[in-house]
């Protein structure tokens, strides 16, 4: 593990490598498009979201963040 790396950083980013391959697999077996674009983003969105929280500035920025958009 990289010594810059939170452990949260290290698995989101391991969860996302391991994401990747099913959605070759499905891909490339069943050409199916749809499915395994969602499939792709939702797995690596979580990443998204910890590098979101990482660098955030305020430490309830995500909570407000995410407390907005579920009010929509």
């Amino acid at each position: 593990m990289d010594e810059t790396r939170s452990v949260l950083q290290e698995v989101s980013f391991q969860f996302a490598l391991r994401i990747i391959r099913p959605y070759k697999m499905i891909v490339e077996l069943h050409k199916e498009f749809v499915i395994s674009r969602q499939h792709l983003k939702a797995g690596t969105a979580i990443g998204a979201m910890v590098q979101v929280l990482v660098h955030s500035q305020n430490p309830f920025y995500f909570q407000d963040e995410h407390r907005s958009e579920r009010s929509q």
